[in-house]
């Protein structure tokens, strides 16, 4: 009758090549592009510059961790547009 409480957060891995892993921790609610800037603020990317992908498929402006299903661990892939710039680097097991 009573089940599990679910969280109103989750922690998400965001990844990109060549550079650390990042972990977002994330209300369930808030739209991922929020979280996105927080990640571009971090290392030091354009946000136009960057997209984020969850199963192969575009992060939508407003779509949110519940409405994408997903859960504690699951992976985000970061894209960037652009050559060089930015600046890698930090711990990979800051959370933001």
């Amino acid at each position: 009758m009573f089940g599990k409480k679910e969280s109103t957060h989750v922690t998400l891995k965001v990844q990109r090549q060549h550079v650390l892993d990042v972990f977002l921790r994330i209300k369930r609610d808030l739209p991922l592009p929020e979280r996105k800037l927080a990640y571009c603020v971090r290392l030091g990317l354009e946000i136009d510059a960057v997209r984020f992908t969850y199963d192969g498929v575009k992060i939508g402006d407003n779509e949110t961790v519940d409405e994408l299903k997903m859960e504690d661990g699951h992976v985000i892939d970061a894209w960037s547009d652009q050559s060089g710039g930015g600046r890698g680097g930090g711990d990979a097991s800051n959370v933001l």
